[in-house]
């Protein structure tokens, strides 16, 4: 895998310089990311509205995306999904004003994006060769520069998810260490930034044992009292209805890459505004056998891998990775930008590449190919010159959204062995 992205180069050429290369062109695209006012419109003005909404003293409105904050218009009508007492972690914005708002979002995503990298890079180096270390650096960099659901954030006016990438990059070094106090925090923080990452605290819960249970429920407990105390009831039952409307909610290709997408095209066969509720009953049957199929693949994933006997450190990487799998394959909605959790999972099988077929191998090769796909400023140009409107268009417009996750899928269905293999590398036997 790291010879055939990174083949022999040129002389005078060495694999430092490449990489640097790549380090400084990945950073000239942030800068350039982070002046272009891009999206002051979309997701920004949801974390910077949700924030100023802290700051005024109008924590009852957080949920209301037309009410006015402190007598002005809200920055746009953009629904707050969070959980209400993380409305606190976006009031310093709310000192800024939007312009000034907007760069300094993107730019804590950027840092939250290069700290996630620099994480990952050092975990992920153990596994390599030390030989091969200067190409795998410079194959690293290749693959985070072309990985778009990275720098997807700059169009939409910069976005949480970098910072539970970074969150869930700790929690998954701290989770190896069974350090899981820090895990558990580290979670259950990305969990309340972004709820829909709740699957992803459940299965490990599921599967991490009494310990991580135990401080779970210590953390949870400590985190809802504080929540309770000084915001009130009203406002997380306002809260949980949001989320029980939003688990059955879905929507369509051009902003979704959930492994069910393509079946949610079919909707726009009939209405070309479709809600949860425009669901016919054997599309939403279909969509149910999918969310089923995911359930019972990773049930049959852990029971074969609970046959292996491995140390500790590797039996809960392996956990971290599965849950972060899991938390993507089972979501009605995956945002572009989600999908730059996917690149945890990948990176391991590209450091541990040879643990791995060639079959395993161009499968991921393949995920880093279509996540280009990912790209919002071209989607919406698809989206805006082309008519898909037949069954054939929209099952095909969502199966190249939705493709880096169907890759996932096979990836685990046909070489799950091969992952378990792995962590009878030297580098797991060192650590046990």
């Amino acid at each position: 895998m790291i010879e055939s992205l990174t083949p022999a180069l040129p002389a005078g050429i060495s694999y430092r310089w490449l990489t640097a290369a790549l380090v400084l062109l990945m950073l000239a695209g942030c800068v350039v990311g982070i002046l272009v006012p891009a999206g002051i419109g979309w997701d920004f003005a949801c974390f910077y509205d949700a924030g100023r909404k802290a700051l005024a003293g109008q924590i009852g409105d957080l949920y209301n995306p037309y009410a006015l904050i402190a007598g002005q218009a809200p920055q746009a009508h953009m629904a707050f999904w969070g959980a209400p007492i993380s409305s606190l972690f976006y009031a310093p914005m709310g000192w800024l004003s939007p312009r000034v708002a907007l760069m300094a979002f993107k730019a804590q995503g950027t840092l939250a994006i290069f700290a996630a990298l620099a994480l990952l890079y050092v975990h992920a180096r153990k596994f390599v060769e030390p030989a091969a270390r200067e190409a795998f650096a410079a194959c690293f960099a290749l693959l985070a520069c072309v990985y778009q659901p990275f720098w997807t954030i700059y169009r939409v006016g910069g976005q949480t998810t970098p910072v539970v990438l970074l969150l869930l990059v700790v929690g998954l070094l701290c989770h190896t260490a069974s350090r899981f106090y820090l895990s558990s925090l580290c979670v259950i923080v990305a969990t309340l930034i972004k709820p829909t990452f709740a699957s992803l605290l459940a299965f490990l819960l599921l599967v991490s044992g009494p310990r991580f249970i135990r401080a779970t429920l210590v953390l949870g407990l400590a985190v809802a009292a504080v929540s309770l105390l000084t915001m009130g009831w009203p406002l997380h039952q306002e809260f949980l209805l949001r989320l029980r409307q939003g688990s059955s909610s879905s929507t369509v290709w051009v902003y979704n890459s959930a492994l069910t997408v393509a079946l949610e095209n079919l909707r726009l066969l009939s209405d070309p505004l479709p809600t949860a509720a425009s669901r016919p009953a054997a599309l939403a049957a279909a969509i149910a056998v999918v969310r089923v199929g995911v359930v019972l693949l990773f049930v049959r994933v852990y029971v074969a891998a609970r046959r292996l006997e491995w140390s500790t450190a590797a039996r809960q990487h392996r956990n971290f990775l599965l849950a972060i799998l899991f938390s993507l394959l089972i979501a009605p909605i995956v945002w572009e930008h989600y999908l730059a959790l996917l690149f945890v999972p990948l990176l391991y099988v590209v450091a541990s590449h040879r643990s791995f077929s060639p079959a395993a191998l161009w499968v991921v090769a393949g995920i880093f190919v279509v996540s280009l796909g990912q790209n919002i400023i071209f989607v919406e140009w698809l989206n805006s010159h082309y008519a898909f409107d037949t069954v054939v268009e929209l099952v095909t417009v969502g199966l190249f959204k939705s493709a880096p996750l169907l890759l996932a899928v096979r990836l685990l269905v046909r070489h799950s062995h091969e992952f378990f293999e792995s962590y009878h590398a030297p580098a797991w036997n060192a650590s046990s």
